[in-house]
This record gives structure tokens, C-alpha cells and sequence, in this order.
């Protein structure tokens, strides 16, 4: 559990540093700590400018308001991993499924590679999850 947080703490401290301008995150903390400062600092710091900002990102060169639309499928994508691993039910909803797929399908080059993305696999499936899934290039633990 301690790598799920820490994992979910360098994607917000990649959040907060994205603009390269004030950080909240700059001194690793304690597994944990970062989160309940985080969360109170980034939502009321990101006005409309910043927002426009071009900035380099880990997927290339976008505004910050492009930048914060793909993240949040990096929790997306955690989250079925880790229900896959536990066996139970992920609860994505299929419209959120359809949206990360119609973010993250012009961007498929820049998205595959070691920590992120493998290569999209077949499926004959028509759920919307299962298809994103396929398309992130992950499999089932249990298959």
C-alpha cells in the first residue's frame, strides 16, 4: 500500500510542478504527508493563466489545462489495476472509460513506453473498460 501512495504522490507532485512555478512539493516528505498538503494547495492555485501556460510535460510539450485532462487517467488506470489484483469490482463508470480512450488514442505514440503505456492488445470486447484497458496495453493478473 505504502508504493500505491507514494506512486499517487509523485503523479500530484508532477501536478504541482508542472508549471514550473511555485511548488508545494519540492522536499520529499513521508509517504502520505505530501497528499493532505497537496490537495489543499493545487485546486486554488491553478488560475485561468496558468492554465494556458505552454509547459513541457512528461507527454510533451501542451498547456497546463491539456496537461491536467490526460493525468487524471494515470488514476483511472491504477484504479483497475489494483482492483484487477484484488479481484473485485473497479466501478469505472463507461463514459469515463470512452473519454480516456477518445484523450489518450490521438496521443498513443507519446504514451507507450517503460512506466507508462504498453502495446494496445486485441479484444473482441465491447465493454468500454475492458477496451480501454486493452488499448493501455495491460492484461488481466488473474488471466
Amino acid at each position: 500500500m505504502s508504493d500505491v501512495i507514494d506512486h499517487a504522490e509523485n503523479v500530484l507532485a508532477m501536478v504541482d510542478n508542472i508549471d514550473g512555478e511555485s511548488s508545494i512539493s519540492k522536499n520529499k516528505r513521508l509517504t502520505g504527508e505530501l497528499v493532505e498538503e497537496l490537495k489543499q494547495g493545487i485546486e486554488y492555485r491553478y488560475t485561468e493563466s496558468i492554465l494556458h501556460k505552454e509547459v513541457k510535460s512528461p507527454f510533451g510539450e501542451m498547456t497546463v489545462d491539456e496537461f491536467l485532462g490526460i493525468i487524471w487517467i494515470d488514476t483511472f488506470t491504477h484504479v483497475w489495476d489494483i482492483a484487477d489484483a484484488s479481484n473485485i469490482d473497479h466501478g469505472i463508470p463507461s463514459d469515463m472509460a470512452i473519454e480516456a480512450y477518445h484523450i489518450m488514442e490521438p496521443r498513443s505514440e507519446s504514451m507507450r513506453g517503460p512506466g507508462r503505456f504498453g502495446e494496445p492488445h486485441n479484444t473482441t470486447s465491447i465493454d468500454p473498460v475492458e477496451r480501454f484497458i486493452a488499448f493501455s496495453g495491460r492484461k488481466s493478473v488473474r488471466n
